[in-house]
């Protein structure tokens, strides 16, 4: 048996290549399709984050008995009046109504997740609002519109939360088969969001 050789096997070089051109040709494939879904992903958390702010907002305007205020903030201790809601915003109870958030007032504040994802609220005739307001009954005083949320792909890919002066929060979907999520105009029409 000391004669005997033993033979060792490996991959060739030209499996090895095989190999790599098979896997780069797999994750060539998979990784717009991962990038999809990270941002859909991206875009619904927001969507659900700030229709849970109104929820809550409404909610502790009810409970606590002063107006609550939601309003875009760039440092999630001021308000900003830019209309660009894609830095954060912030809920608070005006108790000694001056109409800013104080630190003992601040209920809820909120970053968003993603620097590419825009934030926009308008009311129903497309007007950029800055903040939105409960009245101690749930009423949104004034301030009933769509929050507009989009990222680089436009609004085929975007979302939108509705708000009715009612204080009712609703999610927009697409009902007129555009493949775009529907709004509402000053005049309860149904319109396709529009990103910017």
């Amino acid at each position: 048996m000391s004669g005997d050789t033993v033979k060792q096997r490996g991959f060739s070089i030209v499996e090895l290549m095989v190999v790599l051109v098979v896997l780069a040709v797999t994750l060539t494939l998979a990784a717009p399709s991962f990038i999809d879904t990270r941002k859909n992903s991206q875009i619904r958390t927001e969507s659900y984050a700030f229709r849970s702010t109104l929820t809550n907002a409404r909610s502790e305007a009810m409970a606590r008995r002063f107006p609550v205020i939601v309003c875009e903030s760039a440092d999630n201790t001021n308000c900003t009046t830019s209309g660009d809601w894609s830095n954060g915003y912030l809920a608070f109870a005006d108790m000694d109504e001056d109409d800013a958030p104080d630190p003992n007032e601040i209920i809820i504040n909120h970053r968003v997740s993603a620097p590419e994802i825009e934030l926009a609220f308008e009311d129903f005739s497309g007007t950029g609002q800055s903040r939105v307001s409960f009245s101690t009954r749930g009423e949104a005083r004034g301030s009933s519109g769509t929050m507009i949320i989009c990222d680089d792909r436009g609004a085929k890919r975007g979302s939108a939360v509705i708000l009715r002066g009612s204080g009712q929060v609703s999610m927009a979907t697409d009902t007129d088969g555009s493949e775009i999520v529907d709004t509402l105009d000053n005049n309860g029409l149904v319109k396709d969001i529009v990103c910017n």
